[in-house]
């Protein structure tokens, strides 16, 4: 076996190498995801498989602002995550037609999550902006507390596979 260390927006492979390709929970940091899929769709042999499962805003705008707010007060690395309608278009313009898609909550605890990326001052500010939060984002990604501290949230997340 062997592996190569490659950007996913250019990868480094001839046309029509693979049988498959698959990406868990990254495109979120890829700065061009159109350029991604474009790649994926150049080194799949015809009949290839895509198999992706990434983190997804909503298709509401003031979800979609919140959730990429967070992320990114979080995680400098995080770029933007898609809503599940823009991957689909992306996937329909590079000819990786769906054959399967599933879309789930994930249920994330919020002090071992936020620390992972962040120091305790970014831990407070991702914090209290959940705090600040208006109802409706509150619901959407069921933030739990107990007194001013947030226990757990959920994120969206799909799984989609496609074939070229």
């Amino acid at each position: 076996m062997h592996y190569v260390a490659a950007d996913a927006e250019e990868l480094p492979f001839i046309e029509e190498t693979f049988d498959a390709v698959t990406c868990r929970i990254a495109p979120h940091h890829f700065p061009e995801p159109a350029l991604f899929i474009k790649e994926v769709e150049r080194v799949l042999k015809t009949g290839g498989l895509f198999l992706m499962i990434d983190n997804v805003a909503a298709e509401d705008r003031e979800l979609d602002r919140f959730y990429n707010t967070f992320e990114k007060m979080r995680d400098p690395s995080h770029c933007r995550a898609l809503q599940i309608s823009e991957w689909k278009r992306l996937l329909n313009k590079h000819k990786l037609s769906l054959i399967n898609d599933l879309s789930r909550k994930k249920k994330l605890p919020f002090p071992e999550w936020a620390r992972r990326t962040t120091d305790e001052k970014g831990v407070r500010a991702v914090q209290d902006y959940f705090l600040k939060a208006s109802e409706s984002n509150k619901k959407h990604f069921n933030i739990q507390r107990d007194g001013d501290q947030i226990t757990e949230f959920t994120i969206d997340e799909w799984m989609v596979l496609c074939q070229k």
